[in-house]
């Protein structure tokens, strides 16, 4: 990190905002803001007109969702994505499009049914009738979450940012819209709350689908290719997700069991804050996702540009936060105030890690990334255990910092690893 402090000159300076990559990444992060600021009045409905108790419920479920989507991609999207970057021509990223596409709908079904099947059979695993009541209507439509998934995966490959961003700004609008209609109609619930949120992300998916104009012609030629790449780079790194996924979301989860869903609902509105220093970082390093494939290691004004952008965000987050709370909720969950620091730390280390991850995904090996995702979910799981238990609240907020901390060191090894192993084939 202190190479590229000391090369950064004038001509540095220059590139930092007239680069393409730069105005690329600008053009997502300005949708992920206009998204965010959405959300954040989304939020503001939900928590003025849900109870402490129901936001928490929709905060959880949310968490879940989140927790459980990237398990049903099988490897396959970032197989795919890998694909795109090889792919020059128009017509052929249309017909990836339309296989992945075609992959992506199976594994959306195969996640709204698994998760009805589980909430049906084993109740016993939800911490009240709340979360179980509403589980039992979220998961039909969960598999907005892949298809998310699958937008924010595949179409970085590529390097389609005016799509990603469409769907950013429409899904977070649509979201919003939708609430503020349906309070003022009639009562919010936790059940329409969710069903609104994930209805909008659907809908607008399927839009940017259609946008996409895939192909489906090509499908049965191009599958045994992509089967190919996932057997030798995505299952890698999904059978790394498999064990590391659940384990990232975990502390969340665990808050109503060790605390209360009040808690869950406090932890939802701080680490929603953070939210942006996140998205910056991801913009940049999206962005360049194609252009990673073909380097031989990130450059220093890349890494300049990320350590700046978190570096502002993250000081204006925290010295901002009480006003921030009670914009983006209200003056009741000022009680997330005192849980800043470690969850700003935390977002920190995790927007530090965005370029280094992208580049090894984009050039690195899988098994090389499956290893340190594995690494990274032991160090998550012990920090959990230990810290849930014993501290409630503060201790997945504490949690949320030590397992990113640890894991931006782990993705500066494998980045290090994979630069090495670059120099020594050219």
């Amino acid at each position: 990190m202190s190479a590229p402090l000391r090369r950064a000159d004038a001509k540095t300076a220059k590139h930092l905002l007239t680069s393409p990559e730069t105005r690329r990444a600008m053009v997502l992060f300005a949708s992920q803001i206009l998204g965010i600021l959405f959300a954040f009045l989304t939020q503001k409905l939900n928590t003025n007109y849900l109870s402490k108790e129901e936001f928490g419920a929709v905060t959880w479920c949310t968490q879940l969702f989140i927790m459980l989507h990237p398990l049903f991609e099988f490897g396959y999207f970032l197989s795919g994505t890998r694909a795109l970057t090889r792919a020059h021509e128009k017509e052929k990223v249309r017909q990836w499009y339309g296989v992945l596409i075609l992959v992506m709908g199976v594994m959306g079904l195969l996640m709204s049914v698994s998760l009805l099947a589980v909430t049906v059979l084993f109740p016993s695993l939800f911490n009240d009738e709340l979360t179980r009541n509403a589980m039992l209507v979220a998961s039909s439509l969960s598999w907005a979450y892949v298809l998310q998934f699958f937008l924010q995966s595949v179409v970085q490959g590529a390097g389609d940012v005016n799509h990603l961003s469409m769907f950013t700004v429409m899904s977070r609008f649509l979201t919003m819209a939708s609430l503020g209609l349906w309070i003022y109609l009639g009562r919010l619930s936790v059940e329409a709350s969710l069903l609104l949120s994930m209805g909008a992300m659907a809908c607008s998916g399927v839009f940017v689908l259609w946008r996409l104009s895939p192909r489906f012609t090509q499908w049965r030629d191009l599958l045994p290719e992509l089967r190919s790449e996932n057997k030798e780079y995505g299952w890698h790194i999904y059978i790394g997700k498999l064990v590391s996924v659940p384990t990232f979301q975990l502390a969340p989860i665990m808050i109503p069991y060790f605390s209360t869903l009040t808690s869950s609902a406090i932890y939802g509105v701080g680490s929603n804050l953070v939210t942006p220093m996140v998205q910056a970082t991801q913009s940049i390093s999206m962005t360049m996702f194609k252009n990673f494939s073909q380097q031989k290691k990130l450059k220093d004004r890349l890494i300049l540009i990320n350590v700046m952008v978190l570096m502002i965000i993250g000081g204006s987050i925290y010295v901002f936060a009480p006003f921030l709370i009670t914009l983006s909720a209200n003056e009741t969950y000022q009680q997330a105030v005192p849980y800043m620091l470690p969850l700003v730390l935390g977002g920190f280390f995790q927007g530090l890690w965005q370029p280094f991850h992208q580049f090894a995904l984009a050039r690195g090996k899988g098994e090389w990334m499956k290893h340190q995702l594995i690494m990274g979910s032991v160090t998550d799981l012990a920090l959990a255990l230990v810290l849930v238990p014993l501290y409630g609240l503060e201790g997945a907020c504490w949690q949320f910092c030590l397992g990113r901390v640890i894991r931006f060191f782990l993705t500066l090894h494998n980045y290090y690893r994979t630069v090495k192993h670059i120099e020594s084939v050219s």
